[in-house]
């Protein structure tokens, strides 16, 4: 699967040289959404920790300079630029003290390589397709580090295997936001055709969806996504260059960040509860639903100020699309024990209950024969 990971921002565009101490000040989006207002107000993020999954970032560029964000691998790779670049403007958005919705919050990169990146053999790692380096592999781990939110601005065919740890995230009410995709019409590669997962398409800064923004039944919430500054690499691969980019990329991480905020004022309110509340503040101009706009575009001042905790506390999208993983059948897997551990790499509770012997004889430390309480209902 991951070699096909790619990133959900479009190619940059208007590329002039900047000299690489110059540091990105402004974005329009911050502006159009009143993020300063909300920051002086102390919504920042503080005690809240994201998890996003991709590329590492460039933590040397002025933009990241006092975030507080750190990078985990489950093995070392090579990077190219590009899912460098990328990884950067993911992050800073999230963390930039001037335009990032989240600036005091704890950001964790969990690191998966991505189109381009390469083994580095004397590491000794498998491979870069090895089960260790997949996403869902990382989301577990995030999942067993006790974040708060999930971020994914990558896309990739989904694979059944990667349905235990998305079912494991809504049990534990941890929200995984993630890029609708940059596709005229409806597409099947975006994690945001996963149930549970909430799917973010983009829009211009006059809140209308860009054309380019992926349309269809996994649509759940648009944030702005064009004309963001981002550094992107000169012709020695060094992020000294600025452009303007696009995508689902960067609208995503605004979702994340503003979840974060409501978490910082709500901290007993679950994930789930924050994503009903982000569905219902949503401004669709009172149309409901559509597969164009999802329930809408995203409301921080409405979202910020209606209290989410006499919500309903389960995942609003498990039946977003009929039929599509993970389901109630896939949970129950998860929760009774009969989920094949290949697919938990890095779940660090899991314990297998079932009767396969073939998986107790590979997996004998968190294996205990055929007390899956299935096996004892009546």
């Amino acid at each position: 699967m991951l070699a096909a990971l790619v990133s959900l921002a479009l190619p940059p565009s208007g590329v002039p040289t900047a000299v690489a101490d110059d540091a990105i000040t402004h974005q329009d989006y911050a502006d159009m959404l009143g993020l300063k207002d909300l920051h002086a107000k102390g919504y920042t993020g503080k005690g809240v920790t994201i998890a996003y999954v991709e590329d590492k970032p460039d933590l040397s560029t002025p933009e990241l300079q006092g975030a507080n964000i750190e990078v985990r691998e489950a093995c070392p790779f090579q990077s190219v630029p590009e899912t460098i670049s990328h990884s950067t403007t993911v992050a800073s958005i999230l963390a930039n003290k001037d335009w990032g919705w989240a600036p005091e919050a704890k950001i964790i990169n969990y690191r998966v390589p991505t189109e381009g990146t390469k083994e580095i053999p004397e590491e000794n790692c498998k491979s870069r397709l090895s089960e260790s380096n997949k996403v869902y592999a990382q989301i577990n781990r995030a999942l067993s580090d006790g974040v708060d939110i999930i971020s994914l601005s990558i896309a990739s065919p989904i694979e059944e295997s990667i349905a235990p740890a998305i079912a494991r995230a809504a049990q534990m009410g941890v929200p995984v936001i993630a890029g609708a995709d940059n596709t005229v019409g409806d597409t099947n590669r975006s994690f945001g055709n996963l149930n549970t997962v909430a799917a973010v398409g983009y829009t211009n800064l006059e809140g209308k969806r860009a054309e380019t923004s992926s349309r269809g039944k996994h649509v759940t919430i648009m944030a702005p996504g064009e004309g963001i500054a981002e550094r992107i690499p000169d012709s020695s691969g060094n992020l000294t260059k600025l452009g303007k980019g696009a995508g689902t990329s960067y609208s995503t991480p605004m979702v994340a960040g503003l979840l974060a905020l409501g978490k910082q004022k709500w901290p007993n309110a679950s994930g789930n509860q924050l994503l009903r509340s982000l569905i219902n503040t949503a401004n669709n101009n009172g149309q409901g639903w559509n597969e164009e706009y999802g329930w809408g575009l995203i409301d921080p001042v409405k979202f910020l100020t209606e209290d989410p905790t006499s919500l309903e506390d389960t995942n609003p999208l498990w039946e977003k699309i009929p039929g599509a993983l993970p389901n109630q059948q896939t949970l129950a897997d998860y929760q009774d024990g009969l989920t094949d551990p290949v697919t938990l790499i890095g779940d660090s509770s899991y314990v297998y209950r079932g009767v396969d012997d073939t998986i107790v004889t590979n997996y004998p430390d968190i294996s205990e024969y055929a007390t899956s309480p299935r096996y004892h209902k009546k």
